[in-house]
């Protein structure tokens, strides 16, 4: 009986790995062989049917490039805008930050990404988002003036 349901589950399993269907896992797989373009494909086909992650990840690609696609701050921009809306997090308010702190092709907006990276610190679930969020802030606080820290302190009040 043991035998049969180990059976049953390793088929269901085969099947699914062998229909093609579209996962971050396969998606990733593809981007680790070098088929960048159709594992950005599987991405983007995750991401219109509302996977966050495979949203989050086209921000990521589109902002660093890294060879898997040419750097587009505008499309990195609307694919961790798309996230957040979704899913409001910490990463995703993290991502839209440094965008907007390093910004090439997009107005850059330090106030702005001051204000994300503090609401970012205080959305956090975890260490890890707390100290990505505060180094974050700490390369914004270096070139940012005491004036513009009050702007981006009333852009994250709450009323």
């Amino acid at each position: 009986m043991t035998r049969a349901i180990g059976l049953t589950v390793l088929s269901v399993l085969i099947a699914g790995a062998v229909s093609g269907e579209d996962s971050p896992e396969m998606a990733m797989r593809l981007i680790n062989q070098g088929a960048y373009k159709d594992g950005v494909a599987v991405f983007e086909r995750l991401a219109e049917k509302g996977d966050v992650r495979a949203m989050t990840t086209l921000g990521t690609y589109y902002q660093y490039g890294d060879g898997i696609v040419p750097v587009d701050e505008v499309k990195a921009l609307e694919w961790h805008l798309r996230a957040f809306e979704k899913k409001t997090s910490s990463d995703s308010i993290n991502n839209i930050g440094v965008l907007y702190r390093d910004a090439q092709s997009i107005p850059r907006d330090i106030v702005l990404a001051q204000a994300l990276f503090s609401w970012a610190i205080e959305t956090a679930k975890n260490d890890d988002q707390i100290n990505r969020a505060e180094k974050n802030l700490a390369k914004v606080d270096v070139y940012i003036s005491k004036e513009q820290i009050e702007r981006a302190k009333k852009l994250n009040k709450k009323d």
